[in-house]
């Protein structure tokens, strides 16, 4: 029984890494896009009397500056051909939100050749590039009417594309992750415990007397089961947590970095 069990537990280890191999050979086009917003004013206008707000001598109600990076996340080169469709790709803002204005801040391949072209009618900008290899992009700074992320948008076809992958960068476990940041001796600890715990199940499938019962009964398969549950599943987490712990990795590609950058300075202005 034992040694059935273990046959079964090699062989899903196997079809789980054999389609993580799978995965990664795939030849797909992934063109992604993330935004982070940062409001300065909101309806200061209407709430304090004869204040006018203007931006390059337009009147506004409020003012919000977001960044945005978008970037092939795929394996497959995405071509200028690709983009030549009868519904660009393009920013755009949401239920009547104008984009005041729009710059490139940053591309990590200069061959890109990434731009931006106003439409004829002035409510969005089209993002243009040569090509994008994987992991190729670039980072735009939008200033606008509206008052958070959500009022910005990156649509539009592709061709050999579904859709467009939209990876929100502020959910529990982003910031879990790559805000806090705990001390070093934290994750020495973690993943020391993490290795030992991994250790301990390994043993326990090759000699299953070697550590006391855990499931609180005599029945060795269950046993062994529960066992395998908490200790690679504990040893797991724990290895996961100290790593991450005191590594803050970026949610934008190497050399797009600054889309996570903090917000300017106002003083700077």
């Amino acid at each position: 029984m034992k040694f059935d069990f273990i046959g079964w537990f090699l062989g899903v280890i196997g079809l789980i890494v054999g389609y993580i191999f799978y995965r990664k050979g795939l030849r797909t086009k992934i063109p992604t896009w993330s935004i982070r917003s940062n409001n300065l004013i909101t309806g200061y206008s209407d709430k304090v009397e004869n204040l006018t707000v203007l931006f390059a001598n337009k009147k506004i109600k409020n003012l919000t500056i977001s960044k945005i990076v978008f970037w092939n996340d795929g394996t497959e080169t995405i071509n200028q051909q690709d983009l030549k469709t009868i519904n660009p790709l393009r920013i755009q803002g949401e239920n009547g939100v104008d984009i005041l204005d729009i710059s490139i801040l940053t591309s990590n391949k200069h061959s890109n050749q990434v731009d931006l072209i106003w439409s004829e009618k002035g409510d969005s900008v089209k993002i243009t590039f040569d090509y994008l290899d994987t992991k190729q992009g670039a980072v735009f700074q939008v200033i606008h009417t509206g008052i958070s992320s959500e009022d910005i948008q990156v649509i539009g076809d592709i061709k050999g594309v579904k859709k467009l992958v939209n990876k929100y960068p502020k959910k529990i476990l982003y910031m879990f992750f790559t805000k806090i940041k705990f001390p070093k001796i934290f994750k020495l600890i973690a993943v020391s415990t993490g290795i030992f715990y991994l250790v301990l199940g390994t043993l326990k499938i090759i000699f299953p007397s070697f550590l006391p019962t855990f499931a609180g009964n005599d029945n060795p398969q269950v046993d062994l089961i529960y066992s395998l549950i908490v200790l690679f599943g504990g040893g797991f987490l724990l290895c996961v947590l100290g790593l991450t712990s005191t590594y803050k990795k970026s949610s934008a590609p190497k050399g797009l970095e600054i889309f996570d950058n903090e917000w300017f300075n106002i003083n700077d202005f």
